[in-house]
């Protein structure tokens, strides 16, 4: 796990313990302790689908003991051993830390066809993040949503978009929305106010299931009638609300401005090795852009709704 402690040849029984939050509320895994002496010397964090694959810690871990992630496979197994009676673990676990990483949001204007660009006015923020995991080359998270970005941008530069939109492509989006937080962090109370509601992009996976994330509720409404419009005969739509606090717009979100995420998730091969460049992504990313421009460009915008306690 990112942020996880070391340690070598550590030793004790394994308890499950209860559950384990990833990106905030988006996923739930078991997760169970080793113990010696009655306390924890390391944890074992149990996937639910899919093999094991490393997630960064939620704010307030133990950061000096080893957090490793499990497989749904070889947790199912554990959990099996458990049932028969005590199991003991030994965990050993080696940790590279770099002294500074840097990273940089990239921020593009364009303006509503037929006009300047107008700090005063309102904007549509359209979003992805550009950064990936250490393991991965992360065609799908979040490479597919980069691409698809820079292609809308393409567009709206070449043609003008119906509204003002400030692209961003964020960074350190796997490192608690760094990226993100920074950015709403450098502006004043007067500049958020004048974004109008964000869009973000997020994961466009192989298969089809589309799903949408919104916040407020009426917004979701509105997404999904677009949705089921436009690609209602390629894709299964789901839709959620409250929105995930996994993603960007969880940000913006959290302080009241309307926010949409649309993903297809592909959880099989995130932060994994496996994740490389498909065929299905870039087809999947064409049948999306219709979506996200109409989002963008004609969806009413919703009001803004009472700001929540900031992650």
């Amino acid at each position: 796990m990112l942020w996880s402690g070391h340690g070598e040849e550590i030793s004790g029984e394994v308890q499950l313990v209860g559950d384990q939050g990833i990106w905030g509320d988006s996923v739930v895994w078991r997760k169970a302790a080793v113990v010696r002496d009655g306390a924890c010397v390391a944890y074992l964090h149990l996937r639910n689908h899919y093999g094991a694959a490393p997630q960064p810690l939620p704010a307030g871990s133990d950061l000096t003991v080893p957090h490793v992630v499990i497989g749904r496979d070889d947790a199912d197994a554990l959990i099996a051993e458990l049932r028969r009676g005590p199991v003991e673990a030994t965990v050993s676990v080696r940790v590279s830390r770099p002294s500074q990483s840097v990273g940089q949001n990239v921020v593009v204007r364009v303006p509503a066809a037929g006009t300047e660009w107008d700090e005063t006015q309102p904007s549509v923020l359209v979003c992805a993040h550009y950064d990936t995991f250490f393991n991965t080359l992360g065609a799908y998270d979040n490479g597919s949503g980069t691409i698809e970005l820079l292609h809308l941008l393409r567009g709206w530069n070449d043609q003008g978009p119906a509204r003002q939109i400030l692209g961003v492509f964020f960074t350190a989006e796997e490192w608690h929305l760094g990226g993100a937080q920074e950015f709403v962090r450098a502006r004043s109370a007067e500049e958020l106010d004048r974004i109008s509601m964000v869009v973000n992009i997020d994961g466009i996976g192989r298969g089809n299931a589309l799903e949408l994330f919104t916040a407020p509720e009426t917004f979701e409404a509105h997404a999904r009638r677009q949705a089921e419009r436009l690609l209602g005969h390629r894709f299964s739509i789901t839709s959620r609300f409250p929105s995930t606090k996994g993603t960007d717009d969880a940000i913006f979100a959290m302080r009241g401005i309307p926010a949409f995420f649309l993903t297809i998730n592909d959880q099989e091969r995130l932060h994994t090795p496996l994740d490389v460049l498909d065929p299905e992504i870039a087809a999947n990313a064409g049948q999306l852009e219709a979506l996200i421009r109409v989002i963008a460009e004609e969806t009413p915008v919703p009001d803004r709704f009472p700001a929540a306690a900031p992650l």
